[in-house]
């Protein structure tokens, strides 16, 4: 005979979790929580703004900026949220690098939306422009996570599984609503692409081969100027039933191949003519830092020695992380490695995007851009500047008494609006503690001074052309010259990342260089030597609509971009149906719109038009300001199973299900599952809390476990008598 025997109890189990030494920590295990931040909240119509009290005043100006990117997306997307959505903010990276809300986190990520709970997270960076940008690409991605789940938070899980948006149909969306059309960054991963041959074919981006960001930016900027911007609300509602490849389809008549397919000759057609009025690096400057001479694709934020015999720089160097090296700057071949951030217990990270600093000449100070509080600062023994205009990569005049930073300083930005103008060069004069913008007006972005050896001129980048370029301004007659004009773009990684550095000893400067999808580094000798005429801004601009080459070689005119747009629309009719709009009584059908007693058409709307108009801001007197409590809500619930069986060995039902829980801000976290087969006393069931809100996690459970096993059982004659 065969014996079952259970055994049963109550397994309780404590777990401390202590600090390891940050040399021991790798792959997300160095996530500390060095502060316990006082988190409060914000209350606007829309939004719940956690926020604590370091960074109040930048708190208070975001949840303003949150309002005016709700009144603008919801418009273009036709889209309302019935509830308010979280948005959590940080004074700085280095907070934002504690935080539990998600794993992930590093320089390279500005902000991020989850999908569970629609949070939006992200730090201050010290610049308000880039605040807005992150803000309102974040914010897309509620509104699309918001469609997937029907309104229900933490719903919808099952329909984005079934409708599976690639990363350039979600990012590339929420750049486009964010930057408006193609900007010079996207333009210059384009001219690259079409260069070079590498456009992206559909399966290239859908698999992600390549980075999505920027391409699905141009593929939206097309879709929004060919069939108008309203018709991307249209296509995202249309994927709920549809997926991707049939909300295309249905909503502008075209298949994501064609589609695809009349993308990549709008681009070619547009970029590929440009060539003739630029050129590569290579013509006015030798090659430094490559994947052939120093490996590595990328080669980022040069500085030369005062000699400039030598060269650090930032590269991943053919790894999977970026560290800090140093090379020959005649030959690149890599010297040695300075700095190995993965494995060095003296850093947490390398600053590698907006890393910039500079020497003064007698080298006993050094200027950095330093984050106080909730604001990017100049900082060398002392704080020099403290307001809420960003201040960005600061370089030391040869004779000391000057530092010249990027700034967005200036008449185009006023904080009572929350406007942004572009970064300008502006001048500190140390001894009279006087900031003094240079006259160069508010043309494009102007980022990286560095100062000539003589002092007598200033070479930075700039985008104002349409492409980024070097520039030099000269002080004796105030004048500006381009001294490049390439045709991809002299950059870093992101539009404001450094990329130039100025050896004053040798006169050499140094600058990174986009090119066949790389970051190489490149060098140039006296290079006051390229300047000619002042400059004067182009007669005709660069071209940044795809879909005028296309339309001019139809018709042979020049369409206006309402043209464009209106003559392509698909009719209203074909359209019915394909949408699901919010309303305060619930879901309806785009076939069932409210009829009023207008019957004129409602004017287009363009996502430029919105971005460039300022809709009302809220009052901060209409805010409800309260504290925050620990308050749990679902994360995640497991589908639950019950069923009834009988069989040969009995009869019961069986069942199971488990759910996890949090607060809001991910801090403290409870974790129940259950499951039953057969009778309630072999019921297998666990509980868990963890506490992760201070620097010492923690966490206890409990948990009981049926264990079955067979007993022997012996058998032969019975000798007991």
């Amino acid at each position: 005979m065969t014996f079952m025997r259970r055994i049963g109890g109550v397994a309780a189990a404590l777990a401390l979790f202590g600090v390891a030494p940050l040399v021991a920590q790798y792959f997300g295990q160095n996530k500390v929580q060095y502060s316990s931040f006082d988190f409060r909240i914000i209350q606007t119509e829309h939004f719940d703004v956690y926020y604590y009290p370091a960074e109040r005043t930048g708190a208070l100006d975001a949840a303003r900026i949150a309002e005016r990117w709700y009144a603008r997306l919801s418009r273009i997307l036709h889209h309302q949220f019935q509830g308010r959505k979280p948005i959590i903010l940080y004074a700085s990276q280095s907070d934002f690098q504690q935080t539990n809300i998600i794993d992930a986190t590093g320089e390279g990520l500005g902000g991020v939306t989850e999908f569970f709970k629609h949070r939006m997270v992200l730090p201050f960076t010290g610049s308000y422009a880039e605040l807005e940008h992150v803000i309102g690409h974040e914010m897309v991605h509620q509104f699309q996570y918001d469609v997937y789940s029907r309104g229900r938070v933490g719903g919808g899980m099952q329909t984005l599984i079934n409708v599976n948006p690639p990363g350039w149909f979600m990012e590339g969306m929420a750049e486009y609503l964010s930057v408006g059309p193609i900007d010079p960054l996207t333009a210059m991963w384009l001219r690259d692409a079409s260069l070079e041959g590498h456009l992206p074919t559909l399966q290239d981006l859908t698999y992600e081969r390549v980075f999505p960001y920027y391409f699905g930016h141009a593929i939206w900027a097309y879709v929004g100027e060919k069939w108008g911007d309203e018709a991307i609300g249209q296509i995202l509602q249309a994927s709920l039933t549809g997926g991707v490849e049939g909300a295309f389809k249905r909503t502008l008549g075209v298949t994501l191949d064609d589609l695809m397919s009349e993308w990549r000759d709008a681009v070619q057609t547009t970029y590929l003519p440009q060539l003739a009025d630029h050129y590569r690096a290579r013509r006015i400057a030798q090659p430094v830092l490559t994947e052939k001479r120093s490996e590595g694709t990328l080669h980022i934020a040069p500085a030369l020695t005062p000699d400039g015999h030598q060269i650090a720089y930032f590269s991943e160097k053919n790894s999977f992380f970026v560290d800090l090296y140093l090379a020959d700057a005649e030959t690149g071949k890599v010297i040695r490695r300075l700095v190995k951030s993965t494995l060095s217990s003296n850093f947490e990270s390398l600053r590698f995007i907006y890393s910039a600093g500079y020497f003064s000449p007698d080298g006993r100070y050094f200027a950095i851009a330093a984050k106080h509080k909730d604001r990017d600062d100049l900082v060398t023994l002392h704080r020099l500047t403290h307001d809420k205009y960003a201040h960005l990569q600061p370089s030391w005049s040869p004779d000391g008494k000057t530092i010249a930073f990027a700034t967005d300083r200036g008449p185009a930005t006023n904080f009572d609006d929350l406007k942004f103008g572009n970064m300008r060069i502006a001048l500190y004069h140390l001894d009279k503690g006087t900031i003094e913008l240079l006259d160069h007006k508010d043309d494009g972005r102007n980022i990286n001074p560095v100062w000539a050896p003589d002092g007598r001129s200033l070479a930075f980048v700039s985008d104002r052309s349409g492409i980024s370029n070097l520039f030099l301004y000269d002080f004796t007659d105030k004048n500006i010259y381009q001294l490049t004009n390439v045709y991809t773009g002299v950059s870093g990684i992101t539009p404001l990342s450094p990329c130039l550095s100025w050896a004053h000893e040798a006169d050499r400067l140094a600058f990174a260089y986009y090119e066949d999808g790389e970051y190489n580094v490149y060098g140039l000798d006296n290079p006051r030597s390229l300047k000619r005429q002042p400059y004067r801004a182009p007669a005709t601009p660069l071209v940044a609509s795809l879909v005028a080459a296309e339309r001019r070689a139809i018709t042979g005119t020049e369409p206006t971009p309402s043209a464009a747009a209106a003559s392509n629309q698909t009719p209203a009719e074909s359209r019915a149906g394909a949408s699901i709009y919010r309303s305060p009584t619930g879901f309806r059908s785009s076939g069932t719109t409210s009829q009023t007693s207008d019957s004129s058409a409602p004017a287009a709307i363009s996502v430029k038009t919105l971005i460039d108009s300022s809709p009302a801001l809220p009052d901060t007197s209409e805010f409800t300001f309260k504290p925050y409590h620990t308050r749990f809500t679902p994360d995640y619930v497991a589908r639950p199973t019950i069923g009834y069986e009988r069989d040969n060995f009995g009869r019961g039902f069986f069942g199971g299900t488990a759910i996890s829980l949090s607060d809001i801000l991910g801090n403290h976290t409870l974790v129940f599952s259950g499951a039953v087969n057969g009778r309630l006393s072999e019921a297998q069931v666990l509980a868990a809390y963890i506490n992760q809100s201070h620097r010492m996690n923690w966490a206890i459970g409990g948990s009981q476990e049926p264990l079955y096993f067979y007993l022997p059982t012996l058998v032969g004659p019975d000798t007991t008598n």
